[in-house]
């Protein structure tokens, strides 16, 4: 008769997350031709158990990775809507990384033939034909630079009421694109879902306005006469803003 005995089985087990990496931006394998089609990928081999079956799969590199995400994701899925509103866009034809879709511009031809290309080679429907084609000549862009540089050296209130606006910029922009995470190919421009970063954008343009006040008041003499001159030079902002995208 056989006694009962205690048979000894593996312990803690030690899985391996080769194919794992931190930070995963490209991690969706139903979109790997759109990740090689947006970037030149070359990845490394991994092991891999599929069903028990050890194999080598090939997974994009850290680097590959990172780059993805601020060529993609940061740069053409949200500073390219960012900068369609504070310094102009191309034209309203959804874009997937052509030169002639849906970038952003200036209006300000030596800076748009560096960014995209030259624009007098395109034809005129991609242009000024287009009704979707704005250009704002980063003047917004401006006063909110200069506005968020103005509450931030207002001293210990200033720099408090700049992290309020900074984390509601934030949480509403750059956080959204890494919850996201968003893949190649997408079916439609997605700039809506980013709307209340560039509200809380806007709050610096305002403050770039009395930033610029403040700043000829303390060196004119005549008090009234800068906020009445910024105001005045101000208004050429939103009237430009509202004459490009009043047929939009």
């Amino acid at each position: 008769e056989e006694k009962d005995i205690y048979i000894e089985m593996p312990g803690r087990m030690d899985y391996e997350y080769a194919q794992n990496m931190f930070f995963p931006r490209m991690y969706h394998s139903s979109y790997a031709n759109d990740y090689k089609r947006w970037m030149d990928i070359k990845g490394h081999d991994v092991p891999y158990d599929q069903c028990g079956e050890p194999i080598m799969v090939n997974v994009p590199t850290q680097r590959e990775n990172m780059k993805f995400f601020f060529s993609y994701q940061m740069n053409f899925m949200y500073w390219r809507y960012f900068m369609w509103n504070f310094a102009g866009r191309q034209n309203d034809i959804q874009g997937n990384g052509e030169i002639e879709h849906g970038n952003w511009m200036t209006g300000i031809p030596f800076i748009d033939n560096l960014l995209i290309s030259n624009q007098e080679m395109m034809p005129q429907e991609l242009k000024e034909g287009n009704k979707g084609h704005n250009v704002y000549y980063c003047l917004p862009l401006l006063l909110g630079i200069i506005g968020l540089l103005w509450q931030g050296y207002r001293g210990q209130k200033g720099v408090r009421q700049f992290w309020v606006v900074f984390f509601l910029f934030f949480m509403t922009g750059v956080a959204v694109v890494l919850y996201l995470n968003q893949t190649p190919s997408q079916p439609r421009e997605r700039d809506y879902a980013y709307a209340a970063s560039f509200y809380a954008f806007a709050i610096w343009i305002g403050m770039g306005v009395a930033g610029i006040t403040r700043l000829l008041q303390h060196y004119c003499k005549m008090k009234e006469l800068p906020a009445a001159l910024v105001s005045l030079i101000s208004l050429f902002v939103p009237v430009q803003m509202a004459g490009q995208t009043w047929d939009d």
